[in-house]
């Protein structure tokens, strides 16, 4: 009994599949395609972890830009009615009156600089209005851009940690001599019939 448990302890081994980055080991008889999945779904699992770290990082920075978005647009609508405003008073006052009150030679300087004042008034209106819509489309711009950097890190993190469901490599288990029992040998003959 002694001489059995010795070459047992000798010579038996128990072949097992290890993750040693992800600290998993395969199970007695569980094949190499269900440890793989199961190595994949603990990958999975430490991925979303560092993804919901992202996701907070990035909500913070998406929230600022929408706002400074909104707030634009606002600014954009605003200066758009007040454009809008400007004209229609113009037009109302008489398209080209300054001209024709000009070349008549009946207006005099004040009357003439109050009606190309209202003018100007309306381009540098135009002008604000064209700013505020390329703040608009650069905060736009900025969302996409964080959205793409997301996206970048998202599939860095998920290839990161992909790679690490990869790492797969045998081991083997000795047993240990208190493992081995081996009760007493009995013999057993039983007669072959021809």
């Amino acid at each position: 009994a002694k001489d059995l448990q010795a070459h047992l302890y000798r010579g038996r081994t128990l072949e097992l599949l290890t993750n040693p980055l992800l600290k998993l080991y395969s199970r007695v008889g569980e094949e190499e395609e269900l440890f793989r999945a199961r190595c994949l779904e603990a990958a999975e699992d430490e991925a979303d972890k560092e993804v919901a770290k992202l996701r907070d990082r990035f909500e913070r920075k998406l929230a600022t830009a929408r706002d400074r978005r909104d707030r634009a647009a606002l600014r954009v609508r605003e200066l758009e009615v007040d454009v809008e405003t400007r004209r229609q008073q113009e037009i109302v006052s008489g398209a080209g009156a300054l001209l024709s009150m000009f070349l008549g030679g009946k207006a005099r300087a004040s009357k003439l600089s109050g009606i190309s004042s209202r003018r100007s008034q309306t381009r540098r209106t135009q002008e604000r209005l064209s700013t505020a819509t390329a703040k608009v489309q650069g905060y736009e711009e900025e969302i996409l851009g964080l959205e793409d950097e997301l996206a970048a890190d998202v599939q860095a993190v998920w290839a990161e940690w992909e790679g690490k469901a990869q790492e797969i490599e045998p081991f083997e288990v000795t047993l240990e001599k208190n493992d081995i029992e081996v009760e007493e040998p009995v013999l057993f003959w039983a007669p072959v019939s021809r």
